[in-house]
């Protein structure tokens, strides 16, 4: 990955170093961590074993529904009650593929 320098009397740093890890980021579905683009008790349950197993989901930034920066159980708990009711709704984005909104450490590697 190319960074950008920034150039501050007479000092560059990557610009990486005042930002933050700045990471590229493929579009996903909040809660669709299987990728196919529905949310299905599939979904709900890789999230429970990525949990019980202590495994990585392969874009764990879909798998935290509530966009709090984490995988948890309360993720899991709020993918099983929307699929059961229909709330309450995912974090975007959840209708069409996108980026997260807000920065986390939750990749989502292309």
């Amino acid at each position: 990955m190319q960074e950008t320098a920034f150039r501050l009397i007479g000092i560059v740093l990557p610009l990486g170093c005042l930002l933050g890890s700045v990471h590229a980021q493929s579009p996903f579905i909040r809660g669709d961590v299987d990728g196919d683009g529905d949310l299905t008790l599939t979904d709900a349950l890789t999230v429970l074993g990525s949990i019980s197993e202590r495994s990585s989901l392969p874009c764990p930034d879909a798998g935290d529904f509530d966009d709090d920066g984490a995988v948890t159980l309360g993720d899991y708990g709020f993918l099983l009650e929307h699929l059961i009711g229909g709330e309450p709704a995912p974090s975007e984005p959840r209708s069409t593929p996108g980026s997260d909104p807000t920065e986390d450490p939750l990749p989502c590697a292309e």
